[in-house]
């Protein structure tokens, strides 16, 4: 099961979103899955989550990250990482550089590769 923490200056609005079986990032959307509910908005550069804004989203436990297109096909497992966060549209696990989300393109593109997907899933 997978948590996905956003922290605030002010420590009363931190949310922490999870348990879930999985959280895909599509868009400007966080969806909690299985039921793939809308759990959060990325609009200017900020996370929107629960009514408060966040520059930042933690993954503290141990989860792996893959990539979707639109057909379903899906790219390699990465991880697990001991822990991964996004900020302004870029994700660090275990401390080095690993995707980049492309506004122009609607995509996340890994790093290491130069790839580009629609669809980010943490698990």
């Amino acid at each position: 099961m997978v948590r996905l923490h956003f922290e605030s200056v002010i420590p009363e609005h931190a949310v922490t979103l999870g348990p879930a079986a999985y959280f895909r990032i599509s868009g400007h959307l966080i969806r909690r899955g299985p039921e793939n509910e809308i759990v959060g908005h990325y609009r200017n550069h900020f996370w929107e989550i629960q009514g408060n804004l966040f520059s930042r989203c933690d993954c503290r436990c141990s989860a792996s990250i893959h990539f979707e297109d639109t057909f379903g096909g899906t790219s390699n497992l990465f991880g697990p990482f001991d822990h991964f966060f996004i900020s302004d549209g870029t994700i660090y696990a275990d401390h080095k550089l690993f995707a980049r989300y492309v506004d122009e393109m609607s995509c996340w593109q890994h790093c290491d590769t130069d790839s580009c997907w629609p669809v980010l899933v943490i698990r």
